[in-house]
């Protein structure tokens, strides 16, 4: 296993957060446009890490991406968990619309776990959806927590390994 690898999920998936129509459309409102989605939402909205935001910035929703490995089983195998946050100031919380139970946060979350759960495109098998919870990441601010499971090959060398 190489700490490379993190980098590799995480390109992987905000990869496909940059090509969510749906996503972009939460995070970026009215001034989305397919075309520019990448370069209006990448450390902007998007984040390879969870950002906190200075609360005197301009009001606007995140989704941050981070990825763990917990740990690895043996020399062919590892679990690979990935974390999401989708969360706005409560400012804009009912920009969905006053008539729905569901914030801005619930919507970019959902948006995301449509993406991402249930996917083959990491690991062995299926990305799997452990846990949803709410966070505060700072004073203001409120979202959700997504944190998925899977299972993936270890790329350890085993032919390099060293006898301790």
């Amino acid at each position: 296993m190489t700490l490379n690898e993190i980098s590799l999920y995480k390109a992987k998936i905000l990869s496909g957060i940059f090509q969510s129509e749906m996503i972009a459309g939460y995070l970026l409102g009215d001034s989305y446009h397919a075309e520019t989605a990448k370069e209006d939402l990448n450390y902007i909205h998007v984040f390879p890490y969870l950002h906190i935001p200075d609360p005197a910035a301009e009001a606007k929703p995140y989704l941050c991406v981070e990825v763990d490995i917990p740990r690895t089983l043996n020399l062919v195998y590892k679990d690979m968990k990935v974390m999401v946050w989708a969360y706005c100031p409560q400012s804009i919380m009912d920009r969905a619309g006053k008539d729905q139970a569901a914030t801005l946060p619930d919507l970019i979350a959902d948006a995301a776990d449509t993406l991402l759960n249930g996917s083959i495109e990491f690991g062995i098998g299926k990305l799997k959806l452990e846990s949803v919870s709410y966070f505060t990441p700072s004073e203001g601010f409120y979202g959700k927590q997504l944190t998925y499971k899977c299972l993936e090959f270890d790329t350890w060398k085993t032919d390099e390994a060293v006898s301790v």
